[in-house]
């Protein structure tokens, strides 16, 4: 596996596609081995590649949970508006639906629906619990195939690639955390991780085809480790329609018991 310290190309390439700006010095960079070429045309790829939509309704989705040495076999859906709301709904049986998770810029709310309670919290709330800055946007990311970049302790020279066959691997440290990105087969984004001591985020894509004019995975296994705990999910979609109107039931708080996160989930 060649490792190939790109510096200023990898800053300016990689921070393009995570939405960060790059000065003019910086831009005026150019790659010149044929190694560095390579792996910028790679990442641009990547980044042009990347799944866009304004709306994405996963209508049909199996899921597979491991909370607590213990496994579920569900249904489940997940709504989209892009930058707005992200709605992800659990059905254990007959397609009655039991928990909801919304999501929007400012905070979540976890609803039981069996038991009629809900918890609201901000985001500092997963950054307290897990030490990672995560937030709508990185979630929107992570369901969205994307590329993302989490927070404002980058260290800007310590961007590496690692080329093998046709494989790149992108690694981001980050002060106290590390960010991974695995790019591979049509350039597309097969794995992105978060790495923390006794925390671990780890995301895996598989199976990408095209629905409309959207290339999509249609398999991800998301894992979150932390402490001694641990959590998966084994998503398979069988239904995704991308870019028309979404309808999002309301929530009546009202109707329910405001509890505490652990309460729900403990």
């Amino acid at each position: 596996m060649k490792k190939i310290h790109l510096k200023r190309l990898i800053y300016c390439t990689v921070a393009a596609a995570f939405l960060i700006s790059c000065k003019s010095k910086q831009i005026a960079y150019q790659p010149t081995t044929p190694s560095e070429i390579a792996a910028e045309t790679a990442i641009v790829e990547a980044v042009r590649n990347q799944p866009d939509f304004n709306t994405m309704n996963i209508a049909k989705m199996d899921i597979g949970l491991t909370l607590k040495n213990r496994q579920f076999n569900l249904k489940g859906n997940l709504k989209l508006q892009k930058d707005s709301l992200l709605v992800f709904s659990l059905q254990p049986f007959l397609g009655i639906e039991a928990y909801r998770v919304e999501f929007t810029p400012t905070n979540f709310t976890l609803i039981d629906k069996m038991n009629r309670k809900y918890t609201e919290n901000n985001y500092d709330f997963i950054r307290y619990k897990f030490g990672i800055p995560i937030d709508f946007f990185t979630l929107q990311s992570l369901v969205s195939n994307q590329f993302f970049n989490l927070g404002d302790s980058l260290k800007t020279d310590q961007y590496v690639v690692q080329a093998n066959s046709d494989t790149l691997f992108v690694t981001m440290n980050h002060t106290d955390f590390q960010q991974q990105f695995r790019i591979a087969g049509k350039r597309q984004i097969v794995a992105a991780n978060v790495l923390k001591e006794n925390m671990g985020l780890y995301t895996k894509y598989a199976n990408h085809t095209k629905q409309g004019s959207v290339f999509f995975p249609q398999q991800a296994e998301i894992q979150l480790t932390w402490k001694d705990e641990k959590m998966s999910l084994f998503l398979t979609i069988n239904k995704i329609i991308f870019n028309q109107p979404l309808y999002f039931p309301t929530f009546d708080s009202e109707r329910y018991q405001k509890v505490s996160f652990s309460n729900i989930l403990p």
